[in-house]
């Protein structure tokens, strides 16, 4: 829903690197919410809209024995999204559906603030923006409400909190609940990226859009 109003109030192309659910789903939503939100900045058929605006690769390991879905294919691939399908935006869904190796003399800390500048170092160069999905890992999603998750809750480092220039935790109380609470737990730029807080938003997955609810936990 965040790059899909990426797309439409800003005109921005992107890319999708979607590793756990096939292509297929991705475009379900996207036409829904194509269809939702036709005349209120998009005047394209649909499929037209989506087809111009969304880059979805989805890499399949079944499929492509040959290749190491690591870090330099991670870079080759954010670099192809903006060089040859003009994206200014990448999704990277979830981080840890990349391969990770980190030497015997280095510590995922290490390894995970040196891949996080590698790639800031590659969205300056391109001037996009990197979306990276993660999970928290499982002492820190545990027994938590929305006002006490933080970054650092993220599986694998706290390099998350420390390098990331937004940080937005998604969280529902249940699979099924209605409500979900969006946090933003940090905001690098409070004048171009507001500042932190929770607010309540309901997804529609009819429309394939949240609307919002109020704001607290």
């Amino acid at each position: 829903a965040l790059c899909a109003n990426l797309a439409r109030l800003h005109g921005l192309r992107g890319a999708i690197l979607q590793f756990e659910d096939k292509p297929d789903r991705n475009l379900k939503d996207l036409l829904a919410y194509a269809r939702s939100w036709a005349g209120q900045g998009i005047s394209e058929e649909p499929h037209a809209w989506v087809d111009r605006m969304f880059k979805t690769i989805a890499p399949a390991e079944d499929q492509d024995e040959e290749t190491d879905f690591n870090l330099a294919w991670l870079r080759d691939t954010i670099e192809e999204a903006a060089t040859r399908h003009s994206a200014k935006w990448v999704l990277v869904d979830p981080w840890n559906e990349v391969e990770h190796v980190w030497r015997i003399n280095e510590t995922e800390t290490g390894y995970t603030n040196q891949a996080l500048r590698e790639l800031k170092r590659l969205t300056r160069r391109f001037q996009i923006a990197l979306l990276i999905v993660t999970h928290p890992s499982k002492a820190g999603g545990m027994n938590k409400g929305i006002g006490e998750m933080s970054l650092y809750d993220i599986s694998g480092s706290a390099a998350w909190k420390n390098k990331a220039d937004h940080g937005i935790i998604i969280s529902r109380e249940t699979p099924t609940a209605i409500e979900t609470h969006v946090k933003i737990d940090k905001s690098k730029d409070f004048k171009t990226m507001g500042h932190p807080g929770v607010v309540r938003m309901k997804y529609e997955p009819e429309r394939a859009s949240f609307s919002f609810v109020g704001t607290g936990a």
